[in-house]
């Protein structure tokens, strides 16, 4: 799992780690 900090990210910043972090999930699922 990834863990964010919300004090430390704003929240477009968070939202992009998330997008990646489920685009390399869904990328490691698919093989």
């Amino acid at each position: 799992m990834i863990c964010v900090s919300l004090t430390a990210t704003t929240t477009e910043q968070a939202l992009e780690q998330m997008a990646a972090a489920y685009a390399q999930a869904d990328l490691v699922e698919l093989r």
